[in-house]
């Protein structure tokens, strides 16, 4: 995760896992010992949290980053399943499983549990590939934005 570090200098013990399977398992030992417990997933992250999310991982709130949220929703398989999450998506994203387009969607589907979208407007190359880290999908690597976005929502919940 690119921005691990901005999430440790806010104070956050942050752990990254690469399957759905070992998030769920961190999830439950740290709300098993009284931790609050976020998801914060980018991309195929979305897909990785609401897998675990859908197989009942404890969470607090959830900071979801260009999402497939078509995806998403059939593997969290209810909305009951999603905690209190924040969305944030470039209004430029040109890649086609996480248009922006699905974004209203997924909040309307989430029964009240999306809580807050964050749009970001950033510019960069039109020629970076359309599902890369330095196009729309990822904020052109303009980060500070939609991290401090991130922090303040889990600052709050």
């Amino acid at each position: 995760m690119r921005n691990k570090g901005a999430f440790d200098r806010a104070g956050f013990n942050t752990l990254v896992s690469s399957t759905a399977k070992a998030a769920a398992k961190a999830a439950r030992s740290a709300s098993n010992s009284g931790q609050k417990v976020f998801f914060v997933g980018m991309s195929i992250g979305v897909i990785k949290s609401s897998a675990a999310l859908g197989n009942g991982a404890p969470a607090d709130g959830a900071v979801f980053f260009s999402g497939n949220y078509q995806r998403a929703r059939s593997l969290l398989k209810s909305p009951a399943n999603l905690p209190p999450t924040l969305l944030v998506h470039h209004r430029n994203d040109k890649c086609p499983g996480t248009t922006p387009a699905n974004v209203e969607p997924f909040r309307q589907w989430s029964n009240g549990r999306v809580e807050k979208i964050v749009w970001i407007k950033s510019t960069g190359s039109s020629r970076a590939p359309p599902c890369g880290a330095v196009g729309a999908h990822g904020f052109f690597r303009k980060d500070q934005q939609p991290i401090a976005a991130a922090i303040a929502f889990i600052r709050a919940h």
